[in-house]
């Protein structure tokens, strides 16, 4: 899997609600929020993807 975001930025982003994930959950997470703002994207018809 592809790294998008480094989990420090992530970390810091999420603020006190990603104390509770693991790094592979946080992994995951953003991961699946790349994959909906992809298909959002193709979605609404975007030339971006």
């Amino acid at each position: 899997m592809e790294q998008f975001v480094p989990k420090s930025k992530a970390r810091r982003v999420l603020g006190k609600s990603s104390d509770k994930y693991s790094d592979t959950q946080l992994r995951e997470f953003i991961h699946n929020l790349h994959l909906i703002a992809r298909e959002q994207l193709r979605y609404n018809g975007s030339k971006v993807c």
